[in-house]
């Protein structure tokens, strides 16, 4: 097949598109902020992927897991004051460890994974809406919803964190699913679904219902294609990390997880603040769907049920998520992946002569939805201040890197990176009050002893320490004051390496 590309077929095009969007104004604003959102993402990511510092606290926690296969450790171990694992199971690391060995180690490869996931996350979401619906505009419209979500996300599409990777395997496995012509599209999908839950394990309620599909359409045999190669990767990988550390990975990742507190304040926040006036226009939208046919769609269509029921779930994992003990804004992800999914599957299916205002007020609503989701990226890019910030903290931190070893519980990867040792990290340092029984004693006393005997020249901490260690601080070590203008982050929880104490001579 041959195509011939000239000026005259890009000008007819282009005549084309306006002249069906003069008759449409609806699907050219839809396509316009599809592309302004795609472009706000891509223009914050790239700004901020070679910022040497964390732009989240978890950032750095995740890459001390690196660092521990980069140096030939075990990431699940028993607790001791040089490292506490991170909670999420071990196939991101793996992933940004390759890319260590093509690149170098740093924060640029990590980053680089998620903001791929996310571009792969987009085109899935594509690729699903345009095999549903077959419209060009609104598989584009559900990508650029979905993109548009990146601040009500926390900013979050591009952070050295796992949660990208983890969306753009179960949305990979979905399409592989819905595909589902031969036995080993099914296999692969399971396949994918297992390596899914052990990138982010609360993925496992969604992975256990994407065959949902096949089982409403009474296809018993092909959904247990899906479920074996999905339990059998599953139990393999367990067993593997099981055995390998000697049982701790299955504490990190799954007891330690579910001993965590429920916080219900987060229900008014997730409701009020995280979601809030921000979806009137999805809410007025799926009121319109109610009222315009949907349920007869639904009930006739299997396609839709199917999609209904999945953005369903990931409402009710997103809302456990943020209920969860250290739930932030991240926890929106899986909820703004098949929310828009969800709505344009379902708006495809409406009639031109609805009643309701029809198919034209719902298709404004979507795309006042993407404008009103999208957010000026000046308060998530580093500027110049902040990059010469990090130059003064960077010149600072190496001068006392000088003097003996230093103790930076916030940020250990950026200290081994810049020639300190990861050291444990405060934030699992915390999780320690409710580990194993006689592991807390342990592991607290090991670090007040270090602390205690000034095993480390100088201390920078992002908080002011409390209780036994702060007695010990006062005693073994003297204040050189805070630091001025400290490197920031630029999502998550706020906090700065700003307090500095020196060991007394």
């Amino acid at each position: 097949m041959n195509f011939q590309i000239s000026y005259s077929n890009i000008k007819q095009g282009i005549v084309d598109f306006l002249s069906y969007s003069y008759k449409n104004p609806a699907k050219l604003f839809m396509v316009l902020s599809s592309i302004a959102a795609s472009i706000l993402f891509l223009y914050v990511a790239f700004s901020r992927i070679n910022y040497d510092f964390d732009l989240e606290w978890n950032e750095g926690l995740v890459l001390d897991n690196v660092w521990r296969i980069h140096d030939g450790l075990p990431v699940y171990t028993k607790p001791s004051p040089g490292f506490i694992s991170n909670i999420y199971p071990p196939v991101y690391y793996y992933f940004v460890y390759f890319l260590w060995k093509i690149f170098s180690p740093g924060y640029f490869s990590a980053r680089l994974i998620s903001i791929f996931s996310t571009l792969i996350i987009a085109l899935f979401l594509f690729l699903i809406t345009q095999k549903i619906t077959s419209n060009k505009i609104y598989s584009l419209s559900t990508s650029g919803f979905f993109l548009a979500s990146y601040y009500i996300c926390g900013w979050w599409f591009d952070l050295a964190r796992v949660d990208m990777l983890a969306h753009a395997l179960l949305i990979i496995s979905l399409y592989l699913l819905t595909e589902g012509n031969s036995p080993y599209m099914l296999i692969l999908s399971g396949f994918l679904s297992a390596i899914t839950v052990f990138t982010k394990q609360n993925m496992l309620p969604l992975c256990l219902v994407l065959p949902l599909l096949l089982i409403l359409s009474k296809e018993y045999r092909k959904s247990l294609y899906f479920f074996l190669s999905f339990i059998l990767l599953s139990l393999l990988i367990f067993v593997i990390l099981h055995y390998n550390s000697e049982g701790w990975s299955t504490y990190y990742l799954f007891v330690l997880p579910s001993m965590h507190e429920l916080r219900m304040d987060h229900v008014r926040i997730f409701f009020m603040e995280d979601l809030g006036y921000r979806l009137i226009p999805a809410l007025l939208l799926i009121i319109m769907l109610i009222f315009s046919g949907m349920r007869k769609m639904l009930s006739l269509n299997k396609t839709s049920l199917y999609i209904a029921i999945i953005a369903l779930f990931s409402l009710l994992i997103s809302f456990y998520s943020r209920l969860h003990y250290g739930g932030y804004n991240n926890s929106l992800i899986t909820l703004f992946v098949f929310l828009p999914l969800c709505l344009t599957v379902l708006l495809s299916g409406l009639k031109d002569d609805e009643r309701i205002l029809g198919k034209l007020g719902c298709e404004i609503l979507l795309f006042a939805q993407i404008i009103l989701l999208l957010k000026s990226p000046s308060m998530a890019i580093p500027k110049e201040r902040d990059l010469v910030n990090l130059k003064n903290f960077k010149s600072r931190f190496v001068e006392s890197s000088s003097k003996g070893k230093v103790f930076m519980p916030c940020h250990g990867f950026w200290s081994r990176y810049y020639g300190g040792e990861v050291t444990i990290h405060q934030m699992s340092f915390i999780t320690s009050v409710i580990l194993k029984p006689g592991s807390k004693s342990s592991v607290t006393d090991e670090f007040e002893k270090a602390i205690e005997s000034g095993n480390y020249r100088i201390l920078i901490f992002d908080y002011l320490p409390a209780g036994r260690v702060a007695y010990f601080i006062k005693e073994k070590y003297k204040t050189t004051g805070t630091v001025k203008d400290p490197p920031r982050m630029f999502t998550g929880m706020p906090c700065k390496p700003v307090y500095v104490w020196d060991l007394k001579d």
